[in-house]
């Protein structure tokens, strides 16, 4: 007579089941919230690099319009409101925060006493145009996320330059975006530029987006 063997099954214990939970809720907690930073890190700096591709886009259409040899000939300079409305914006209230803070520390005012016109995009971006006294070029302002946190200098709010005129042997042509030169910073060398954008002063917003433009806009692109 054939005998059965007897099957026997093995599982997990509630209390095994319990410690494993725990340990993956534990791992959870600790690394989504880097995730999530990193996807936000570089969600910003994709729409950075966006509105900059775009401005320039912009910039260049208003100066084929215009038939403009420089800056001065465009709304650009006439009417900052008017040339702004090309972007793709839903109002023109204030969209940037009343100040913000360093990278590290301290606290920037921005340009909001020279301001000349702001735009509040659909994307929740905020874009401005200012004057600076004794410059023919223009600043655009950036907050990718308006006047949302962290409104940090160097993490949602930099600061470019429009070119005023063309300078061939500079490279420089009229309506040209982008960061302002080493040298128009006061620096001398990538090293100094770092510090503009880690020490709270005037410059700090061009010198952060600066780095930025020289690194490609990678989000760690201040090296730690």
């Amino acid at each position: 007579m054939l005998k059965l063997k007897s099957c026997k099954t093995y599982g997990f214990s509630l209390s095994e089941v319990l410690i494993t939970l725990t340990i993956v809720g534990v791992v959870a907690i600790l690394v989504i919230p880097g995730l999530m930073k990193d996807m936000t890190d570089k969600s910003r700096m994709a729409m950075l690099h966006n509105i900059v591709s775009n401005a320039n886009n912009v910039v260049q259409n208003e100066i084929i319009q215009k038939r403009a040899q420089g800056l001065n000939e465009t709304d650009i300079v006439k009417d900052p409101l008017q040339f702004l409305k090309n972007f793709d914006y839903s109002n023109t209230d204030d969209c940037f925060a009343p100040e913000y803070s360093g990278v590290q520390d301290g606290t920037y005012s921005h340009h909001s006493s020279i301001m000349q016109a702001q735009v509040l995009l659909k994307n929740g971006l905020c874009i401005g145009i200012a004057k600076e006294n004794g410059m023919d070029s223009r600043i655009l302002a950036i907050d990718v996320n308006g006047k949302q946190d962290p409104n940090k200098v160097g993490i949602d709010y930099f600061e470019l330059k429009i070119e005023a005129s063309t300078d061939t042997s500079k490279g420089i042509h009229v309506g040209d975006v982008g960061a302002f030169s080493i040298e128009e910073l006061g620096d001398n060398n990538i090293t100094e530029v770092k510090k503009e954008c880690l020490t709270v002063n005037e410059y700090t917003a061009r010198s952060c987006y600066l780095l930025v433009e020289d690194s490609g806009f990678d989000t760690n692109y201040l090296g730690n």
